[in-house]
């Protein structure tokens, strides 16, 4: 499965959409940093190749895309959903990373800054994002669906999943795909606070590197098939939210009550056990199997497993 990562840390600000701009075609989505005028790190959209970087003067034979200038990042992510995917990001003020260079979703690719084709602060500190498709060197937006050329990036990764400025970028080690060929060893991970406090309730604290606590996590759950591969993507957040939903409707009911922290292991398992015995031919008109299926969520009045 493709992974899909926000290009930039969580409260970034799209500062100005893709499309028509005093005249001419703004061939991507430039996005804010947190606080104005500081730089922050620029992450990969998802798993590829670098295949060019450099700095650009906005001319038509610009190093690494027509008409853009700055120091940018050009990715080639291969085939996704049936079209070869691209992606550019401009204006750095460093790239950190090489041609030829397979980086993972997620993982740090430069610098946030305003360079352009004079100088290294042509421009307000941002990311001006592109996505393109089926084409190497675009110059116009594509016209329909598959067609070549340039695509909505903010409506692109909406569409993956990934909501800017409301998602940290992923976990880089636990991305699918590609492997590093130098930069990122896929063990020293970017932070991610949110993810490693709903870790430490769950009591998942042992393993040093993120993506080990991960997939811990994954392994150890009895309902909900996760595959444990240290992924925290949109399957396992979907998974650990539900979670979190099934212990909060239990707890309102007669019992044992439950730490609501997202984590179906034993105590979970046998709260559902519980209730379905303490119920069964009332409220609760199947088996007691301790499995929070169909019947037992509708008696609860919670939507079933994502999975299910």
């Amino acid at each position: 499965m493709t992974t899909f990562s926000s290009p930039v840390p969580a409260r970034s600000r799209l500062t100005s959409p893709f499309g028509t701009r005093w005249g001419t075609l703004h061939a991507g989505t430039d996005y804010g940093p947190p606080t104005p005028g500081r730089k922050v790190s620029v992450y990969a959209a998802s798993d590829g190749v670098v295949s060019r970087t450099g700095r650009g003067d906005g001319a038509p034979d610009a190093a690494v895309v027509p008409w853009h200038s700055g120091h940018g990042v050009w990715i080639d992510h291969g085939t996704i959903g049936g079209d070869r995917m691209r992606t550019y990001y401009g204006h750095l003020d460093k790239i950190i990373v090489r041609v030829g260079q397979r980086v993972r979703a997620g993982e740090q690719i430069g610098v946030m800054g305003g360079s352009g084709a004079r100088t290294m602060s042509d421009f307000a500190v941002h990311l001006h994002f592109g996505v393109a498709q089926n084409h190497d060197r675009p110059v116009a937006a594509a016209r329909s669906l598959g067609a070549p050329g340039w695509i909505d990036a903010d409506r692109w990764l909406r569409s993956k999943g990934v909501r800017v400025g409301q998602d940290s970028p992923v976990t880089p080690a636990a991305s699918s795909g590609a492997s590093s060929s130098g930069g990122s060893s896929g063990k020293h991970v970017h932070p991610n606070s949110t993810l490693t406090a709903r870790l430490d309730k769950a009591g998942y604290r042992r393993r040093k590197y993120i993506a080990d606590r991960v997939k811990t996590y994954q392994g150890a759950q009895l309902f909900g098939g996760l595959v444990a591969d240290g992924h925290w993507g949109r399957v396992t957040d979907a998974h650990f939210e539900w979670v979190k939903r099934l212990q909060g409707a239990m707890n309102g009911w007669k019992g044992t009550k439950l730490q609501v922290d997202g984590d179906h292991r034993r105590l979970t398992q046998d709260r559902v056990t519980e209730l379905q015995r303490r119920n069964r031919g009332g409220a609760y008109k199947g088996i007691i199997d301790g499995v929070p299926g169909p019947i037992f969520c509708g008696m609860l009045g919670i939507p079933t497993h994502p999975s299910v």
